[in-house]
């Protein structure tokens, strides 16, 4: 398991309806996850509901990470945490969705 420091908490929102968490790592720690496309994860230390809840996270081309979880708001800019990648899917096993808004790499079959 590697946990690294979450540096930026965003929203994404698909097709203006759903609100996910958005987050984006260090540089050095996206070079790792250059051919993977899914990963299963948690995020720690940010005092906030989203704190050890074992999620999924879609990749995105930008290496960005979308939580598979209700954005809940942005945690204290003092406090981001940080998340811990407990398994990969590696992306020669991912089809490629590429919505009205969005460019998500997924597995899932109702994209494929």
């Amino acid at each position: 398991m590697n946990t690294y420091k979450i540096i930026k908490w965003d929203v994404y929102s698909a097709e203006n309806i759903i609100k996910l968490p958005k987050i984006y790592i260090d540089d050095k720690t996206v070079l790792s996850l250059e051919k993977k496309c899914e990963v299963v994860c948690e995020v720690k230390n940010t005092n906030t509901i989203y704190d050890s809840k074992i999620v999924k996270g879609i990749i995105l081309p930008d290496y960005s990470i979308i939580l598979d979880f209700t954005w809940n708001g942005y945690p204290d800019p003092c406090n981001k945490g940080t998340i811990t990648f407990h398994d990969f899917i590696d992306s020669n096993k991912c089809c490629y969705y590429y919505g009205q808004d969005t460019n998500i790499y997924s597995n899932y079959p109702d994209y494929c």
